[in-house]
């Protein structure tokens, strides 16, 4: 009978011990700052741990490429063909049919070149009429002039403007150099906090609103964020830039954070908690028979015997679901996803494919089929965006025991490591939460280079990085990542054509 009671012993202890044993990556839980007063305090927890049945990391994830992206033919323009010099009554006539367009809207944009990610310099009127000299390489917008004079350009849409003749013979006119990426920024210094509109220059800073996660539209005239009140029950707001006014879209659900827009403006997709353990789990195992317990379940601590019972606790576990929301009715649908499922990106190219984070790399969603299949199995990715021209997905990538920014090719799946922190230098910094500009050529993220959290620009291959803002704008923002995916800065178009 001694035996057997110093058997069970020897087995109880070995048990403790062994679920005593450390647990790795487990998160930290971040300090979100609180909200205006008229603003609900969003409290934050930490991502999930990661299971401990992911493999590690390799030196190269096994990647599915995305399907080729589609070629848009070049608009072909009338050519020119040798004619007899003109008559002096045909030369009158060609003048009266010179190419003109007139504004059918009750004001029209002038930009300085051929899309809205080009700053306004100025409006045309109702009823005015301009010259068509020059026509870009999509046929989308004009160049225009005003007493044979050029002012800049204008959507060729038959929304805004009535061309005559219809067939516009002129110049094809190549797009001008976009200033320092062009259009504008949303930024936010710390999720949960403030967001602020602001000019990729540093010029005019205003304050929004407060919430989690704000990301601009298309058209870049509405911001959808989320926000969370007591419980941690959150929804889905759409702020109007225009108007200053903001608009309930969805409500009651646990968690909801990372809108992203499909590319018509139509639809979003968020992320929200979804099963799983919200709070802290008591259990207690029998001892079996044969003198064993039953296989102890991950990240179990706190152990205490209760006669011949193990007894343990399980902390909060809480998985994540992806959501599909109408931006016009509220109306939703819940869409397949993995466990946990952070962080989604909608392709601006192809409509059909959202890809997310998870706790087994990204997956990729196809909306048409409704499955998911792997991106990258590399758990270390984290909060895909993808370029506008759907060729890169920019990352937030855990390196050891810091962050740097990627991007990964979806055609081959290679890897751009575009911030290398030289450790050997000292202690690594933190490079994270990457955007694209609309024009797909630089990348703003944020960084902690410099003692402090900043905003920082760079080239898309990493080259030329430096403060995003001038340095009395830049003194003005208390900017902290956390490293739960958190998005930090959107960068879109300047609103309406």
């Amino acid at each position: 009978m001694k035996r057997n009671i110093i058997a069970i012993a020897v087995i109880l202890l070995t048990i403790i011990v062994a679920g005593c044993a450390p647990q790795g990556n487990t998160a930290g839980t971040p300090t979100v700052v609180a909200l205006s007063a008229n603003i609900a305090t969003a409290t934050h927890t930490p991502m999930p741990p990661t299971p401990t049945a992911i493999p590690a990391a390799t030196a190269t994830p096994t990647f599915t490429p995305l399907p080729p992206l589609p070629t848009r033919a070049p608009i072909v323009l009338p050519t020119e063909t040798p004619t007899p010099p003109p008559t002096a009554a045909a030369t009158s006539a060609a003048e009266k049919q010179s190419p003109t367009a007139t504004i059918l809207t009750t004001a029209l944009n002038i930009r300085s070149g051929p899309g809205t990610i080009y700053p306004a310099i100025g409006t045309l009127a109702q009823g005015e009429s301009v010259e068509i000299t020059g026509i870009n390489f999509t046929g989308e917008w004009y160049r225009v002039a005003r007493d044979g004079k050029n002012i800049g350009w204008v959507s060729a849409s038959p929304k805004y403007v009535e061309t005559v003749p219809a067939t516009v013979d002129v110049p094809q006119i190549a797009a001008p150099p976009v200033p320092n990426g062009g259009g504008k920024l949303v930024i936010q210094p710390e999720t949960g906090g403030d967001f602020y509109l602001i000019n990729p220059d540093g010029s005019g800073l205003r304050r929004l609103s407060g919430g989690i996660d704000p990301a601009l539209s298309p058209d870049g005239n509405t911001i959808a964020f989320t926000r969370w009140g007591p419980g941690e029950v959150g929804a889905v707001w759409l702020y109007d830039i225009s108007t200053g006014t903001e608009r309930h879209l969805l409500g009651e659900m646990f968690e909801p954070k990372s809108p992203a827009w499909s590319p018509d403006g139509s639809t979003l997709v968020i992320s929200y908690q979804h099963g799983g353990r919200r709070e802290v789990e008591s259990k207690c195992y029998h001892l079996r028979s044969d003198g064993t317990f039953p296989k102890l379940p991950p990240r179990a601590y706190d152990f205490r015997f209760k006669g011949f019972q193990l007894c343990f606790k399980l902390p909060p576990d809480t998985h994540w679901q992806l959501r599909k929301i109408d931006v016009a009715t509220g109306a939703f649908e819940d869409l397949p996803s993995e466990t946990y499922s952070y962080a989604p990106t909608w392709d601006p190219v192809n409509s059909w494919r959202v890809i997310f984070g998870s706790s087994i790399g990204l997956q990729q969603l196809d909306l048409n089929r409704g499955v998911f299949f792997p991106f990258s199995d590399d758990f270390h990715d984290h909060a895909p965006v993808i370029s506008p021209d759907g060729s890169a997905v920019a990352i937030s990538y855990r390196q050891d025991n810091h962050w740097e920014v990627y991007t990964i090719d979806t055609a081959t799946g290679v890897r751009h490591r575009l911030t290398p922190s030289q450790p050997l230098l000292g202690e690594p910094f933190n490079s994270a939460a990457p955007a694209w500009s609309p024009n797909g050529k630089q990348i703003a993220f944020v960084t902690d280079r410099s003692s402090k959290w900043e905003f920082w620009v760079m080239n898309a291959d990493g080259s030329d990085p430096h403060p995003l803002f001038p340095a009395n704008v830049a003194a003005q923002f208390d900017v902290q990542y956390h490293g739960v995916d958190e998005r930090l800065i959107s960068w879109g178009t300047n609103g309406d054509s």
